[in-house]
């Protein structure tokens, strides 16, 4: 189902981001990461999945279950989100 999703997203709507693929609600289970995405990603054209861990992108994260920052649950205003931005950079 996964595959045939991202099939239709690339053919309505393509473009460079479409090879990402970004879990319902951030939450990423263990069939997915370990299993579906190392064995499919590359067939179904998916390169990488973010959860919404809340945390920087390092070295050493799963691209299966790659972190991001999501407005509502890590920042609701401009400002928290330059206040994130600062930190991270520090």
């Amino acid at each position: 189902m996964i595959g045939r999703a991202a099939e239709r997203i690339r053919r309505v709507a393509a473009n460079p981001a479409q090879r990402l693929f970004a879990y319902p609600y951030g939450e990423a289970n263990r069939y997915l990461v370990d299993e579906y995405f190392p064995l499919h990603g590359e067939r179904i054209g998916v390169d990488a999945a973010f959860t919404s861990g809340g945390e920087p992108i390092t070295e050493t994260s799963n691209r299966w279950r790659l972190p991001r920052y999501t407005c509502g649950q890590h920042w609701k205003t401009p400002d928290e989100l330059g206040a994130l931005l600062r930190d991270i950079a520090r």
